[in-house]
């Protein structure tokens, strides 16, 4: 009885901590790689980022397009295909699906590339 107790416990502290958002200095923590922001890097957000570029979808605020940024270029086809060869287990020279929340300019360059936080 004292098991089932102690593991009920751990599984009500792990579903809370899932539910609380990334959070850290006030900024909000995101996935790099994560367009739609769910949590997860999908082959959905590299559609979601050609359906983006090719203009059948809108980004208004521009957080999908920030999300979905992981060359530090302005957002291209290149950061779709970054995306899919980081599911297709390729490569991932881009950190695609490590946690982001802060930008600085890459040495020497004018483009804002979110510091990858491992």
């Amino acid at each position: 009885m004292r098991l089932i107790r102690i593991i009920l416990s751990v599984a009500v502290m792990l579903a809370a901590v899932a539910a609380v958002p990334f959070a850290a200095h006030g900024e909000e923590l995101y996935l790099r790689g994560d367009a739609d922001g769910d949590r997860e890097v999908t082959i959905i957000d590299a559609t979601r980022i050609q359906r983006i570029l090719s203009g059948l979808e809108k980004d208004p605020d521009g957080s999908q397009s920030m999300r979905g940024n992981v060359t530090g270029e302005e957002l291209n086809i290149l950061d779709a295909t970054a995306i899919q060869r980081f599911l297709a287990s390729i490569d991932n020279p881009f950190y695609v699906g490590s946690l982001s929340d802060v930008y600085a300019p890459l040495p020497g360059d004018d483009n804002q590339l979110p510091i990858v936080r491992r």
